[in-house]
C-alpha cells in the first residue's frame, strides 16, 4: 500500500514483458522447425541471437541516463515485444523466409536489451529507500507470475504436440 500507481504500472509491465519474453522463447525453436522448416540444430542456434543482441543493453542504459524518458521508452519496449511475434506469425510457412526470421530475432534482441535497461533499474526511482527490497521483491514476484501464466497459456494454445 506504500507504493504509488506508477510503481504498480511498472510491476504489471514486468509481468507482461518478461512473461511474453519467456513464453516466446520457450516455443521459438519449435516455430522455426515446424513453420520455417529449419533444422533442429540451426533452430537451436538461432534462438541464441536475441541474447547476443541483448549485449547492447548498456547503450540503452546510457540513452536513458542522458535523456531520461523512462516511461516513454518503456511503452516503446512493450510494443516492441509484439512486433517480432506478429512478423513470425504473419509470415507464411516455408524455408525461403530466412531474412524475415533473422530480422525478427534482431528486433526481439533489441526488445530484450531495452527491457533490461528500463524495467528493473527504474524501481529505485519509484520507491522509498527503506522499501526498496520490498519493491524489488514484488516486481520480481509479478515477473515470475507473468512467466508462469504466459508460458502456460502458450502451451495451451499450441497444444501437446511439437
Amino acid at each position: 500500500m506504500k507504493f504509488d500507481k506508477l510503481y504498480w504500472m511498472y510491476s504489471i509491465s514486468a509481468l507482461l514483458t518478461w512473461g511474453a519474453f519467456y513464453a516466446f522463447m520457450n516455443y521459438l525453436q519449435s516455430i522455426f522447425v515446424h513453420k520455417f522448416f529449419i533444422g533442429d540444430t540451426t533452430a537451436g542456434e538461432l534462438v541464441s541471437i536475441p541474447y547476443w543482441i541483448a549485449f547492447s543493453a548498456p547503450i540503452f542504459g546510457v540513452i536513458t541516463d542522458k535523456y531520461s524518458k523512462r516511461c516513454s521508452l518503456l511503452c516503446v519496449t512493450a510494443s516492441m515485444s509484439l512486433i517480432p511475434v506478429l512478423i513470425l506469425y504473419l509470415t507464411p510457412s516455408g524455408s525461403d523466409h530466412n531474412g524475415i526470421v533473422y530480422f525478427s530475432l534482431i528486433l526481439f534482441g533489441l526488445f530484450l536489451s531495452m527491457m533490461c535497461s528500463y524495467v528493473f533499474p527504474t524501481l529505485p526511482l519509484l520507491s522509498e529507500k527503506r522499501l526498496l527490497s520490498t519493491a524489488f521483491a514484488l516486481c520480481y514476484c509479478t515477473k515470475n507470475g507473468g512467466t508462469a501464466l504466459l508460458s502456460f497459456l502458450g502451451g495451451q494454445l499450441l497444444g501437446d504436440d511439437d
